[in-house]
């Protein structure tokens, strides 16, 4: 079970099955400075809702690279001298964390379901992030993220959510970005055989088995129509769709779907735009991306991070 197991279990192979059980599902929240915030609280309130066995933690890790400028700070009403910046600063972080909390009540979830936390430090706010999240063994960290809309944000922005997905984590990662109103709550699985991709099936199962108005499609985008290809498919989608069974998912809630295409992320955008989901997910590999790869991303996550804007993306490594 994700967040209720040790780490090494946790990053190990999919877990034995779990029918029949209901387990709390644990997420940290990671709420900053940054634009996204509000587009993480809507979319675990509109996607996962104030289900009973959810908890949240909302944190802000209020350090010096989260910290905003004195002249935004008084703008907002915080008194700042010149010893005091610091201090307005976890002011500021306090009512974030209060106003957040207050308008995940009115949206149905009970007090006990939500906590606050402020990290106070003078460390990378990333690691901050990572070292809450593997001292409570949450089942996934949910960020907020704003798309780079030019080549020259791509290359200068250092955000946070881009920071973690370099790391080297043992955690889901939930990039969020506000839904479109008809996207339901639909999860796009791309599927390829990697032992990421099978531990991202296997988190969706585990968190979505006792969701039942949520539906899986498996997709896998074939390159060629080899034989070799054809078995290695079939090979792929027997074992994500057991991962996502033995998780407690029932049958008629996992789709499956392959395609043909020559570029695998355009495939995945074009079902994206026609299968009213609210969620592509995917497995990656660890390590930062060099400068060049700033511009053109390598690797699928990369890609969808850079290119889409009204989807939520949830990665495993």
């Amino acid at each position: 079970m994700a967040g209720r197991t040790d780490v090494a279990a946790r990053s190990a192979s999919p877990r034995p099955s779990l029918r029949g059980t209901t387990v709390e599902k644990q997420l940290l929240l990671a709420l900053g400075n940054e634009p996204g915030t509000s587009d993480t609280l809507r979319f675990v309130a509109a996607f996962l809702g104030p289900r009973p066995d959810l908890r949240l933690t909302l944190f802000f890790a209020a350090s010096g690279e989260a910290a905003i400028s004195a002249a935004q700070l008084a703008q907002e009403g915080f008194t700042v001298t010149q010893h005091g910046i610091e201090h307005a600063q976890r002011e500021r972080a306090h009512a974030l964390l209060a106003r957040s909390r207050e308008w995940l009540l009115e949206q149905g979830f009970a007090p006990e379901q939500v906590e606050a936390k402020l990290v106070t430090s003078h460390a990378d706010v990333t690691r901050d992030i990572i070292r809450e999240a593997q001292r409570g063994l949450y089942d996934a960290v949910v960020m907020g993220s704003r798309r780079a809309s030019v080549w020259t944000e791509a290359i200068m922005t250092d955000s946070v959510s881009r920071r973690m997905l370099w790391q080297e984590v043992d955690f889901p990662i939930w990039i969020c970005r506000r839904p479109l109103p008809d996207a339901g709550r639909h999860v796009l699985l791309c599927a390829d055989g990697s032992p990421q991709s099978l531990r991202m099936a296997d988190h969706i199962g585990f968190l979505l088995a006792d969701a039942p108005g949520h539906t899986v499609t498996v997709l896998h985008v074939a390159t060629s129509d080899s034989e070799e290809e054809t078995k290695n498919i079939r090979r792929i989608m027997e074992a994500t769709r057991a991962a996502l069974l033995e998780n407690g998912m029932a049958r008629e809630r996992v789709r499956e779907k392959v395609l043909s295409a020559r570029r695998i992320s355009g495939a995945i955008e074009r079902e994206l735009e026609t299968g009213h989901y609210a969620v592509v997910a995917v497995g990656r590999a660890s390590g930062p991306p060099d400068a060049l790869q700033k511009l053109f991303p390598a690797s699928l996550s990369g890609v969808l991070l850079r290119t889409l804007d009204n989807f939520s993306m949830w990665v495993c490594k």
